[in-house]
């Protein structure tokens, strides 16, 4: 069983290392798995193609904080592809489903994306 914490964004952890996503506060949370971490990017990163291609989100807080996030989330995922954005739908393409009738509502990230 995967176990998740979800701590809400004003939460000061970890204080000597936020990263900086859409508003001041961090935005990201690492989880290690069995063998590996993976990394949810919530606001620090909306979609795939915002830190692929260092685009950020239209509306930023603070632009060079956030493209700086990018690189945190880099190094705290154990490989680019354990990286999940908070908005992307391609995030329900590339994981596998929940469960019966989940399909396109819930994913499994316990399991490597395909």
């Amino acid at each position: 069983m995967t176990r998740v914490l979800v701590l809400p964004k004003w939460y000061p952890w970890p204080p000597e290392r936020p990263v900086f996503g859409i508003f001041c506060r961090e935005q990201a949370r690492a989880l290690a798995r069995r063998h590996d971490v993976i990394v949810l990017a919530s606001d620090a990163s909306h979609l795939y193609a915002n830190m692929n291609e260092t685009r950020p989100f239209p509306i930023v807080y603070d632009v060079p904080r956030m493209v700086e996030g990018y690189r945190r989330l880099r190094e705290l995922a154990d490989s680019p592809e354990l990286i999940v954005p908070g908005h992307d739908p391609l995030v329900m393409r590339r994981y596998p489903s929940a469960g019966a009738g989940l399909e396109g509502i819930a994913v499994r990230l316990d399991h490597r994306p395909g």
